[in-house]
């Protein structure tokens, strides 16, 4: 059997969940009021990665082209 070059579908929805959850936690940290520069930078870094994991599994759904 072949090894794929790129994660499994469930590989990229596992890191999908865990950057959603990341950038939910630092959300709380940076919208209550006192934001430090650490927990928005991780807000960003983590809502990016979320929206490009988020990509790749539409990205696979895609049927092929003819």
């Amino acid at each position: 059997m072949d090894r794929p070059d790129t994660l499994n579908r469930r590989g990229v929805v596992v890191l999908f969940v865990l950057t959603l959850v990341g950038a939910v936690s630092q959300a709380e940290a940076v919208f209550s009021g006192d934001v430090g520069t650490g927990s928005f930078v991780l807000f960003v870094a983590f809502s990016i990665a979320s929206v490009v994991l988020l990509w790749q599994l539409f990205e696979r759904n895609r049927p092929a082209e003819k």
